[in-house]
C-alpha cells in the first residue's frame, strides 16, 4: 500500500472516516454535505469495501485498504489535503450547522491549538438516555477519558480527543496515530496525551457537533476485541512505563508496520464490517 495521492488544492478540512459501517455511510455523509457552510471541506474514506453506488460528490475521495481503522486513519491523514484534519466516526450523523459553528471558534485559535466538539452516544428519546445526554455534554465528560484508566504518569485535567479539529502539519509532526493499536478509541488518546505534554492547548467548545448512534450491533464486535484483546494492554504498557514521560513524538510512517489485513474484519472468510 502506498499513500494515496492527489492532485487538489489544499481545503480548510479533511473529514477522516475509516470503513467500519459502510451500510451507514450515505445517511452520515448527507448530514455533512447537504448543508450550507462556509469552509471548504473534503471527506476521505479509507477500507476494503467500494463507496456505495448512490454515493457521488466530487468532495468524497475513496481510498482502498485492508487494514485496522487506525491504519486506515494514519493513511487517510497522510493523503489529506486540508488545514485541519478531523477523525469521524461513522455510526452517527453530524448536528446541524455545527461545522460551521466550531469553524467560528477554531479561526480564534492558534494553529496548534486543538479544537474539541461535542457529542452525545446513545438514544436520547428515554429517561436514561437524557440523562445520559446532560453527563456527555458537561465539560469535565471529555477529562473523565483519561484518568478512568487510573495511569500514574497522566494528568488529570488533560483531555481527550475524540471529535477534535486538529491542524494536520502538527498531527504529522507528532507521528499521528500509533498504529500499534488497532481501534481508535485509545490511538486518539495516546495522541492526546503526547500532544498535551508538548505543551499543546486543547480547547472545548460548548457546541455539540456529532449524535453517535453507539452501534453494538456485529460491527461492534471486532472493535470490542480489538480494545480489550490488543489496545488496553498495549496502552497500559506504555504509560505504566516511566519512560512515557519521553513519549511525544513517533514515526509518522509507522503505519507501515501495521498488518495489511486485519484479521478481526474477517470471520469464517465473511466481512464483518465495512
Amino acid at each position: 500500500m502506498s499513500i494515496y495521492k492527489r492532485d487538489k488544492k489544499v481545503v480548510d478540512l479533511s473529514i477522516i472516516c475509516p470503513g467500519i459501517r459502510t451500510e451507514n455511510w450515505k445517511k452520515l455523509f448527507d448530514s455533512i454535505l447537504n448543508k450550507n457552510f462556509s469552509m471548504s471541506m473534503e471527506i476521505i474514506c479509507i477500507g476494503p469495501k467500494p463507496l456505495p453506488e448512490d454515493i457521488k460528490d466530487a468532495r468524497i475521495t475513496y481510498i482502498y485498504d485492508r487494514g485496522s481503522p487506525v491504519r486506515c486513519a494514519q493513511i487517510a491523514a497522510l493523503s489529506a489535503t486540508g488545514q485541519r484534519i478531523m477523525l469521524l466516526s461513522d455510526d452517527g450523523e453530524m448536528e446541524c450547522g455545527a461545522q460551521d459553528k466550531i469553524w467560528e471558534v477554531i479561526k480564534t485559535q492558534k494553529d496548534k491549538t486543538v479544537v474539541l466538539g461535542k457529542y452525545t452516544e446513545g438514544e436520547g428519546s428515554s429517561k436514561q438516555g437524557r440523562k445520559n445526554w446532560v453527563f456527555q455534554l458537561a465539560d469535565k465528560y471529555y477529562r473523565a477519558h483519561t484518568f478512568a484508566l487510573s495511569d500514574p504518569n497522566l494528568v488529570p485535567d488533560w483531555s481527550t480527543a475524540n471529535f477534535a479539529y486538529i491542524d494536520r502539519s502538527y498531527f504529522i509532526e507528532l507521528g499521528g496515530w500509533d498504529c500499534r493499536f488497532e481501534g481508535n478509541a485509545l490511538s486518539i488518546m495516546d495522541w492526546a496525551n503526547r500532544a498535551q505534554r508538548d505543551g499543546t492547548l486543547f480547547y472545548l467548545a460548548d457546541i455539540k457537533v456529532f449524535s453517535v448512534s453507539l452501534d453494538l450491533g456485529p460491527s461492534h464486535s471486532p472493535l470490542k476485541d480489538a480494545f480489550y484483546l490488543n489496545d488496553l494492554p498495549l496502552y497500559q504498557s506504555i504509560y505504566n512505563d516511566h519512560d512515557c514521560v519521553n513519549r511525544i513524538k513517533i514515526d509518522i510512517n509507522n503505519w507501515k508496520n501495521s498488518p495489511e489485513m486485519w484479521p478481526r474484519r474477517i470471520q469464517n472468510g465473511v466481512y464483518i464490517s465495512g
